[in-house]
């Protein structure tokens, strides 16, 4: 008998006891970006030309303090996702939801400069094209 296997019985028997959703999903994100549009970038065109061949982009990101980043997604898929909730007061509780679709979304990225000039871009899943991204926190002033 392998020793994990009552330990996930237990933690699957445990969430079953707690208020929790799970769902199927099925969404439609824009249609594909053309290999042979993204294949007319080309590093240091400005942020116009970009945005005249891609259309506005889905997101922005701060990229060196002085930069910034812009995403595309699109995607056609399906997924399940499992949402709980935990009370923990009245009328206050925790909620978690696992939900891999948006990893798995096919996009791309273009990095600019402080000049918004094309430095390079990459297509890719969301998951490999922005592994761990974290908004950025307030640089405290310089004091000194």
């Amino acid at each position: 008998m392998n020793g994990g296997r009552p330990v996930a019985h237990l933690l699957l028997l445990g969430m079953l006891a707690l208020p929790a959703c799970v769902g199927y999903v099925r969404f439609q994100l824009d249609e594909p970006i053309a290999k042979e549009t993204l294949a007319q970038l080309q590093p240091g065109q400005d942020l116009g030309a970009c945005l005249l061949l891609l259309g506005a982009p889905h997101h922005a990101f701060e990229y060196r303090g002085d930069g910034m980043a812009l995403l595309w997604l699109w995607g056609d898929t399906d997924d399940w996702s499992v949402d709980v909730r935990v009370p923990l007061q009245e009328n206050v509780s925790a909620s978690f939801e696992l939900d891999m679709t948006d990893a798995l979304l096919p996009g791309c990225v273009l990095w600019f400069d402080a000049d918004l000039h094309l430095e390079r871009w990459r297509s890719g899943t969301l998951g490999d094209l922005l592994p761990g991204r974290v908004r950025p926190s307030l640089v405290e002033p310089d004091r000194g």
